[in-house]
C-alpha cells in the first residue's frame, strides 16, 4: 500500500499506545523466532505472527515457511523461518526492518499493518470452515432498540481494541452513520446526547453476559460466534445490524519481496488445497485454504483503512 507517510507513522505511534494497554505493563516486547541458523549462501523467507505463545506458533508455521522457501529455490531462497511478535506495533517494526516477509491475521490488524508498513494484502485465508464472516450488533429481544438509529446514548459491549468483528467493523459502521463514539471505562457510565459509549469487555463471553444481564444496551458479535450460541440463549437475542461479508483472514506480503516472488508465493498458497502435502500443511496451520481477494473485498479493506485513525483514537488509553 505504498511507503510509510508521516500520517502512517502517527498511526504507528497511536497504535503503540493502544497495544500498551493490552499487554502487561511490565512485560518487555521481544520477538521470538525459530532457532535454525540461516544458510549462509541463500535467502531466507520469513513468516511472521503475533502471539503470546511463540513456541506454539513457530512449530505450527515452520513447515509452511520451509515449503514456500523450497518452491523459491530458483529465486535464491534456501530456507524458511518464523518470527513471532508480541504486538501489532512490533510486527510493523519487523516488517519495516526487513525481518518479516509474510504476515497473516484477521481484517483489522492486517489492515493496520498494511497501512503502516510497506507491502500489500494479497490473499484471503479461510479459517474455521469459512472464507468470510460478518459483524453483528445484537440486543435483547425485549429491547426497544429496533435498528442502529435507536442506539444514541447507548452503551455497547465490545470485545478488545484490535478485534475485527468485536469492535472495528461495527464501530466503523456507527461512525459512518453519523454517531460520535466515546470509550467508557464502565458499562454503568453514561454518555452525552447523540453519543454511543463503547465498553471493552475483553471477550465475547463477557460481552454476552453484560448484554443478557441488562448491564449494556447492545453488544458486538461475529455471525460465527452468534451461530454457535445455544438455542435457548439465541432465542432471547435479536440482530439489529449485519455488516458486509468480510474476509476471514488476510495475507500481507512485504514489498521487499520481488513481484515475481510474491506471485509465486500466492500461487503456492492457493494451490495447497490441491495436493495431499498441501492439505496436510493447511491442517497443520489450521487453515481451510487460500484465495485471491475479490474487488468487493478490496473495497472493504479500503473503507476500513479510511477509518483507522478514528478507530485507533477510540481504542487508545484514557
Amino acid at each position: 500500500m505504498g511507503a510509510p507517510t508521516p500520517c502512517r507513522f502517527l498511526l504507528i505511534l497511536l497504535f503503540g499506545l493502544l497495544i500498551a494497554t493490552i499487554a502487561c505493563a511490565d512485560k518487555e516486547a521481544v520477538s521470538v523466532e525459530s532457532t535454525q541458523v540461516p544458510s549462509p549462501g541463500g535467502l531466507t523467507l520469513t513468516i511472521g505472527d503475533i502471539s503470546d505463545e511463540p513456541a506454539k506458533k513457530i512449530e505450527r508455521f515452520q513447515p509452511l515457511a520451509e515449503y514456500l522457501a523450497a518452491g523459491l529455490r530458483t529465486s535464491g531462497y534456501s530456507r524458511g523461518h518464523v518470527k513471532i511478535a508480541s504486538s501489532i506495533t512490533e510486527m510493523i517494526q519487523l516488517i519495516s526492518s526487513g525481518q518479516v516477509d509474510i504476515y497473516m491475521d484477521s481484517l483489522y490488524p492486517a489492515v493496520t499493518v498494511a497501512e503502516a508498513a510497506d507491502g500489500d494484502l494479497e490473499l484471503i485465508r479461510g479459517k474455521g470452515g469459512r472464507y468470510s464472516y460478518s459483524g453483528l450488533i445484537i440486543v435483547q429481544d425485549s429491547s426497544e432498540i429496533r435498528d442502529i438509529r435507536d442506539l444514541g446514548e447507548s452503551i455497547i459491549a465490545a470485545e478488545e481494541e484490535y478485534s475485527t468483528t468485536g469492535f472495528a467493523i461495527q464501530t466503523s459502521q456507527l461512525i459512518n452513520a453519523g454517531f460520535q463514539i466515546e470509550p467508557v471505562e464502565s458499562p454503568d457510565q453514561s454518555v452525552d446526547d447523540g453519543k454511543i459509549g463503547i465498553w471493552f469487555s475483553r471477550d465475547e463471553e463477557n460481552a454476552l453476559f453484560a448484554l443478557t444481564g441488562g448491564t449494556v444496551d447492545a453488544a458486538f458479535f461475529s455471525d460465527q460466534d452468534f451461530d454457535d450460541l445455544p438455542p435457548e440463549i439465541a432465542a432471547n437475542l435479536r440482530v439489529i445490524s449485519t455488516s458486509a461479508e468480510l474476509p476471514r483472514q488476510l495475507v500481507f506480503m512485504s514489498s521487499r519481496l520481488s513481484d515475481g516472488v510474491r506471485l509465486r508465493v500466492a500461487r503456492m498458497l492457493v494451490d495447497l488445497s490441491g495436493t495431499e502435502e498441501g492439505r496436510e500443511l493447511l491442517q497443520f496451520i489450521k487453515a481451510d485454504g487460500f484465495a485471491i481477494l475479490s474487488d468487493r473485498q478490496r473495497e472493504i479493506v479500503r473503507e476500513l483503512a479510511a477509518d483507522l485513525p478514528n478507530l485507533v483514537n477510540i481504542g487508545a488509553p484514557r
